[in-house]
């Protein structure tokens, strides 16, 4: 299967929603939690990550989860979010 990640950046926690399957879960906004996403995202191998451009955290979990050449995107956060 073919799997596509959105990851919301929230002050403490990652809110992670897969697809198509739909499944979403949740991990520490620290490096043990971004460790866990690692972990979870590498056996699924998805075609593309999105982020919200938050700074420093979304690229680290962005670059964390992607080994080339898994395309990557950040979404800026509009003032209307």
């Amino acid at each position: 299967m073919e799997y596509f990640v959105g990851i919301d950046v929230a002050k403490d926690r990652l809110d992670v929603h897969l697809r198509p399957s739909g499944e979403t879960f949740a991990v520490a906004r620290d490096g043990e939690g971004v460790a866990r996403l690692v972990e979870r995202l590498r056996t699924l191998v998805p075609r593309l990550v999105v982020t919200e451009a938050t700074g420093g955290t979304s690229r680290r979990a962005s670059s964390a989860t992607c080994s080339p050449p898994t395309p990557r995107s950040r979404r800026a956060r509009s003032s209307t979010s």
